[in-house]
């Protein structure tokens, strides 16, 4: 099953061919056809490197959208400090609170 991404089946991505369901022994490997084969995966691996890239960035412009940068703070600004690595006095950590302030800077 391709993958939406790349467009292959990870199988292909893996060995630069389609699986075949016969099985059939060759004897005589040459090494030209050795050379052949590895420089035809390489191609298929730069190829799927660029898709997923592509995919990637593609993702990425979509989640920036969604997303606003953070507020600067300055000296002098009032801020909720978060309360969970600050000792409390409350019986359990369920109870107390989760933010504390808001806090001067």
């Amino acid at each position: 099953m391709p993958s939406s991404t790349t467009g292959v089946s990870p199988f292909y991505a893996n060995k630069g061919y389609h699986p075949k369901m016969h099985l059939q022994v060759e004897n005589n490997t040459q090494t030209v056809e050795v050379n052949s084969f590895v420089t035809d995966l390489r191609v298929v691996h730069n190829d799927l490197r660029k898709a997923i890239e592509d995919m990637q960035h593609c993702y990425q412009l979509s989640a920036d959208k969604r997303r606003t940068p953070a507020p600067k703070i300055e000296v002098g600004n009032c801020v909720f400090i978060l309360a969970k690595f600050i000792k409390s006095t409350w019986p359990t950590k369920k109870l107390a609170e989760k933010y504390l302030g808001p806090s001067k800077l």
